[in-house]
């Protein structure tokens, strides 16, 4: 990741910042989604959306981590990103891989921006 480190401090803090504001408006709207499908969906919760739930909380928990944490728990999003592309792949009805690539899309996008921000210049990551 030369490229990174080569832009120096103004580079890697417009990615952290990006990384940051991408990540606050996935786990806001992603929470009203959530809380919203409970109050208000009349239909009985299935097993898909509780391991969706399983994989969709240790994630946003990963990205809020990333604030301090950038290159370690963007990783830990990214792999939890994963596992709900895949979760999304097998429970959704139709167009399961258009589902399964497309709605975990912004966890994966501020997962590696987190993983990149941590690669360049100054993180308090210690891993």
């Amino acid at each position: 990741m030369n490229l990174i480190a080569k832009g120096g401090g103004r580079c890697v803090s417009i990615l952290r910042w990006t990384a940051r504001i991408i990540s606050s408006l996935v786990i806001l709207y992603t929470l009203f989604m959530l809380i919203a499908s409970a109050l208000f969906d009349p239909t009985p919760a299935d097993a898909g959306i509780g391991v969706f739930v399983g994989f969709a909380a240790p994630t946003m928990l990963a990205l809020v981590l990333s604030w301090r944490w950038e290159r370690l728990c963007g990783w830990i999003a990214l792999i939890g990103s994963i596992g709900m592309g895949v979760t999304v792949f097998f429970t959704s009805g139709h167009n399961e891989l258009l589902a399964g690539i497309l709605i975990p899309s912004p966890f994966y996008v501020s997962a590696i921006l987190f993983i990149l921000s941590g690669m360049g210049g100054h993180s308090s990551d210690t891993s």
